[in-house]
């Protein structure tokens, strides 16, 4: 395997979901690095509906986490995921839902990749009122938070936690083959 590739898949597995951050300020420049990783995320039809509202002044992440119950208590920043409905229109009944889902999701993942890359940590915050994000954020109706993402520098990197199958236990070769 190449050594970027390996160097990827490394810093795959070693990624955690990190919610005890230390009190230092995040710079602006690192914020802004995760956001771009965030906008280079693969979206369904090139809609690119993803917005983001950072959050990072104290009082405001502290006010907004009243909403936000699964937010880690210590985050020094939060941003909100949201899906702009306007230019999401082009999918239709059920595969709308899908495919924003999805959509946010993968800026999500490629947010959290950033963030440990540059060894920050960050963790996905679905435990949260969207009714509540909204009105607290101002947001227009259009905008729809659908997930949080906390970042900082944390105490302590968490442990590695294993896999609990072997990729050969999950993995399928030119259909399933296992007998149940």
């Amino acid at each position: 395997m190449e050594s970027e590739a390996q160097a990827s898949l490394i810093m795959m597995r070693e990624r955690r979901s990190e919610r005890n951050y230390a009190s230092k300020d995040v710079p602006l420049e690192l914020v802004n690095t995760v956001l771009e990783a965030g906008q280079w995320a693969p979206t369904a039809y090139n809609v690119q509906e993803a917005r983001f509202v950072v959050l990072q002044d104290p009082k405001l992440v502290e006010e907004a986490k009243a909403f936000a119950w699964g937010c880690p208590k210590s985050a020094p920043v939060v941003i909100v995921i949201c899906a702009d409905e306007r230019v999401t229109e082009v999918f239709q009944g059920e595969l709308h839902t899908t495919l924003v889902t999805e959509d946010i999701a993968m800026a999500a993942q490629n947010m959290l990749l950033m963030a440990h890359a540059l060894d920050l940590g960050a963790c996905v915050v679905a435990s949260f009122s969207q009714a509540g994000v909204s009105e607290y954020l101002n947001l227009p109706s259009y905008l729809k938070p659908m997930l949080l993402v906390s970042l900082g520098y944390v105490k302590a990197r968490s442990t590695s936690v294993a896999r609990k199958h072997e990729l050969s236990e999950i993995t399928f070769w030119n259909g399933y083959t296992k007998k149940e």
